[in-house]
């Protein structure tokens, strides 16, 4: 499962780097790698009565690649990850054909011919990093 930071970054449509959906992305999830506080606090507004609340702060985890410092292999494992996470978080925020337009994109540059030659992979991982 990716971190909560991942998870909240596809709730807000905003980037967030495949790597956090990788195998090892998820490894550092599990293995508490990511940061938070619980003695933080925050105003809120119950009841129409302001009020101290514990807030959770949650960090991005250290040492997450970019995306073009990833391989084609380690993009095309996490978009399955990817896809689920923008699946599990709603279709109020992303509509079934905006999550099959990412499946599509991701299937375009898997099949792509570019792959066959040397550095294909590597275009490819450039190309999507950027589109």
């Amino acid at each position: 499962r990716p971190s909560q930071y991942a998870i909240n970054k596809i709730w807000a449509q905003a980037y967030v780097e495949m790597d956090y959906f990788t195998r090892q992305g998820c490894i550092h999830t599990s293995e508490g790698s990511m940061s938070s506080t619980t003695d933080t606090l925050g105003i809120t507004n119950e009841n129409r009565k302001i009020a101290l609340k514990v807030v959770v702060i949650i960090n991005p985890l250290k040492n997450i690649q970019q995306d073009n410092q990833l391989t084609w292999g380690e993009i095309s494992q996490a978009r399955h990850t990817f896809l689920q996470t923008m699946e599990g978080v709603g279709m109020t925020i992303w509509s079934k054909e905006i999550v099959e337009s990412f499946a599509d994109f991701f299937t375009g540059l898997d099949e792509h011919p570019i792959r066959e030659e040397e550095y294909g992979d590597e275009a490819v991982v450039e190309y999507q990093t950027w589109a």
